[in-house]
């Protein structure tokens, strides 16, 4: 009785384990979906007008003083993002994210920071 217990009991784990990995890989559930505002540009703050709005369904949406800029997608390999933009060459980056996910910085081609907290 305590074996067909035991053995319950691990399989109840590993079902809870196995659905909490797939929750985390589930598409929508990365950190960077959601709005993003420009703070710093070319290593200089700037007011925060330009916003990145990284949708669950690998859809992107890039506007300039609250007016759409540019569409596009959002791919990730590893801890690396992809953006397609129509008007732009593919774009890509590694960011980290701090103060619990709410911001997110990277270095940019010309090697200059350039950071984002959400919106």
């Amino acid at each position: 009785m305590k074996k067909h217990l035991l053995v319950c009991g691990a399989v109840v784990l590993f079902v809870i384990l196995f659905a909490a990995c797939s929750q985390a890989s589930s598409p929508g559930s990365d950190v960077i979906v959601g709005s993003w505002v420009e703070t710093t540009a070319g290593g200089s703050p700037i007011s925060g007008t330009d916003v990145l709005q990284f949708k669950a369904d690998n859809t992107l949406i890039m506007t300039m003083n609250g007016s759409i800029f540019d569409t596009g997608t959002w791919s990730k390999s590893g801890s690396t993002y992809t953006l397609s933009l129509l008007g732009f060459s593919p774009l890509t980056f590694t960011p980290t994210f701090s103060n619990s996910n709410n911001t997110m910085a990277y270095t940019d081609l010309s090697s200059q920071i350039e950071v984002y907290n959400r919106q």
